[in-house]
């Protein structure tokens, strides 16, 4: 599961430094849905449109990319163990 507003200890974190930024133009694609400097939040409030949301989705990514040692970091709960096929999936390739 995705780690939305609540804080949930993780059972997964990956590392999206490198997609971070696309990832940040996807939320605010939706931005009638945020609060945004330009535009305030329409509609009724909400939990994402408060003015510290994005902040508050910027900060998790850093606090779980320092657990990991990168950048930026997603966490993930799972009710179910994770596995992986081979230990090949953990070797990080450069390219």
């Amino acid at each position: 599961h995705y780690m939305q507003d609540w804080y949930h200890e993780p059972d997964l974190l990956i590392d999206i430094s490198d997609v971070f930024e696309q990832r940040m133009k996807a939320i605010e694609a939706y931005s009638t849905q945020f609060f945004t400097a330009v535009t305030g939040a329409e509609g009724p409030q909400t939990y994402i449109s408060t003015p510290d949301f994005l902040d508050s989705v910027k900060a998790r990514a850093r606090m779980l990319g320092k657990r990991l040692g990168v950048k930026y970091a997603e966490g993930f709960i799972s009710q179910k163990k994770i596995g992986i096929r081979s230990l090949d999936a953990l070797i990080q390739v450069e390219t």
